[in-house]
């Protein structure tokens, strides 16, 4: 078979922003924020400051400010430090937050495992880390105004400022990238797919019209996917090249089950 196609990275159901992190440093009135996908910086947006930056429901009903997320646990890590941490510049004691995709790998016995998605904010000050948060996730990060006002997601300024025209190409896997959500690592393994599933996971099989291989490509530590999906799962593919490596015992955690 000559050539190949590169089939859409999984679960972007949940998460097609077009970017896996996003950096926030400035200070209290302007910030800087990039828009990263894959380690690239895809775009640079100034706009309101950390005041102004909150994490909030689906339905924006309750909101909490990324500053009282710091605070309230770093005041609870370092209580000695707290009021010299308070009292710093811009009385927030950190200049950049990181917001990253996390991968992963939930374990089941009654559903299967599969590779998932969370979110991790890092506050630093300086370059140093201060503290690690696993919080509420990117689709719910808003920037506004304190009470009353305009409000607007993350996700989407992204989009109305991005290049409408390049936005689907962030959404295929790009050279030797892990397509793993979340990992920019260099791929150890090409995965062919057998069939496409949609939501209702009803398949289709992609070489009616074209028969080149339609591949996926992971790193060692994102390459096996699972048997809780259809599509992205280890039974949907077939190995091109590589090996399917365990993933990292770091990487793992069992789901919540309930017992009636």
């Amino acid at each position: 078979m000559e050539g190949e196609r590169r089939a859409f990275i999984p679960n972007l159901n949940m998460h097609d922003y077009g970017f896996d992190e996003i950096r926030i440093h400035g200070n209290e009135c302007l910030m800087e924020y990039l828009f990263m996908w894959k380690g690239e910086i895809l775009l640079k947006n100034e706009t309101y400051g950390l005041a102004y930056l909150r994490l909030g429901d689906k339905r924006w009903e309750k909101t909490t400010s990324l500053i009282d997320v710091f605070l309230k646990t770093y005041q609870h890590k370092h209580s000695s430090l707290y009021t010299t941490v308070k009292d710093n510049i811009n009385e927030y004691g950190f200049d950049e937050i990181r917001i990253t995709i996390k991968p992963r790998y939930k374990t089941s016995s009654a559903s299967g495992d599969e590779w998932r998605i969370g979110h991790r904010y890092t506050f630093m000050k300086n370059g140093v880390i201060l503290i690690k948060n696993d919080s509420e996730g990117i689709s719910n990060l808003r920037v506004g105004e304190k009470k009353e006002g305009n409000k607007i997601f993350i996700k989407d300024m992204f989009k109305k400022i991005y290049d409408s025209n390049k936005f689907s190409e962030l959404l295929i896997g790009k050279d030797n990238i892990c397509d793993q959500l979340g990992c920019s690592n260099q791929s150890t393994i090409t995965l062919k797919l057998k069939y496409l599933y949609d939501d209702s996971g009803e398949k289709t099989d992609p070489y009616i019209n074209d028969k080149r291989p339609l591949i996926r490509k992971f790193c060692d530590r994102h390459s096996e996917r699972g048997d809780c999906g259809y599509e992205d799962s280890d039974e949907n593919y077939e190995i091109i090249h590589g090996n399917i490596i365990p993933p990292l015992k770091e990487d793992i955690s069992k789901s919540h089950q309930i017992f009636l």
